[in-house]
Order: structure tokens, then sequence, then C-alpha cells
């Protein structure tokens, strides 16, 4: 497997994507939410870090995601944007009050 080093404008999107509704949520948290997360399991809210860290440094600096010629890849890029644009309307509707 080849890895090749660069700026991955798809990865960029990708991470716009998903920034952008949790931005929108935490604007609209849900009332006392700050009641329930005190009871959030401590390994596990460091395991997420770690993940958001790690898949933020891996999707901006391999160009391997950059779509080159038309491939299975680029079909499963495809199906992976529709669904990322369904979970934001998801996410958007659900936090307009």
């Amino acid at each position: 497997m080849d890895i090749h080093f660069g700026f991955s404008y798809i990865g960029f999107i990708f991470l716009l994507m998903l920034m952008i509704p949790n931005i929108i949520w935490s604007k609209n948290q849900p009332k006392d939410y700050n009641k329930y997360v005190k009871n959030e399991n401590k390994v596990l809210l460091l395991f997420e870090r770690i993940g958001e860290i790690l898949v933020t440094c891996i999707s901006l600096i391999f160009s391997d995601l950059n779509i080159n010629k038309i491939s299975n890849w680029s079909i499963i890029l495809l199906i992976a944007f529709i669904m990322m644009i369904l979970y934001e309307t998801t996410i958007y509707k659900s936090s307009a009050f």
C-alpha cells in the first residue's frame, strides 16, 4: 500500500461536514445537559478525544483520499458524502427549535 503525504481536500470537506453540525448543536444544547455530562465515562471520553485528534490529522495529511480518477473508491466517497449530507440535515432539524 502506497501512502502519499499531502493536503487532502476531501478530508477537509468531511471534517467541515462533521464540525458544522456540532457547532450548531453546541449553541442549542438540550436543557439540563450539563447535569448528564458529569456522568459520562472518563475512559470513553479519553478514547473519543484521541480518536478525534487522530482522524483530524490523518484525514488532512494523506492525499490518498483525494479523487484522482473515477474508481470504486470514488463511489464509496460519493456514498459517504451523501450519508454526511443526511447526517447534517438530521442534526440541523433536531437542533432547530
